[in-house]
């Protein structure tokens, strides 16, 4: 078993960068109108299509190794992504309010510790 963390980073970037995003706009007393929170996810909706067309695709064409179509996810894999599953579940049923700040970095590293422990596939 290998804990692929560059893997796992490479394929999350997206989900931190939204979970870094989310973090400001809560802590930040600025953001307190409608108007402001559309321009938020514009904001980031441009961040992730400039690092998709930008970064990702082109990375991806050049090691083919790390494309989600050529990993397969371990059974521990798929035990952390049930426990991960549990624990927002557990937390949304627990919770009388919207817990943004705990139910995504729940979901952040869930699928960050799946994804590292997930393995290349090899041609036979």
């Amino acid at each position: 078993m290998n804990f692929d963390w560059k893997y796992g980073l490479i394929s999350n970037i997206p989900y931190l960068l939204l979970l870094i995003i989310g973090a400001a706009s809560f802590s930040s007393s600025i953001i307190n109108t409608s108007h402001s929170y559309f321009l938020l996810i514009g904001i980031a909706i441009a961040i992730i299509l400039l690092y998709y067309f930008f970064w990702e695709r082109p990375f991806f064409r050049e090691h083919p190794a790390y494309k989600p179509a050529n990993r397969q996810i371990t059974r521990l894999g798929w035990l952390i992504t049930a426990i991960g599953c549990g624990a927002i579940l557990l937390l949304i049923g627990i919770s009388s309010q919207n817990n943004f700040l705990l139910i995504w970095p729940i979901f952040t590293l869930t699928i960050f510790i799946r994804d590292s422990l997930s393995r290349a596939k090899y041609k036979q």
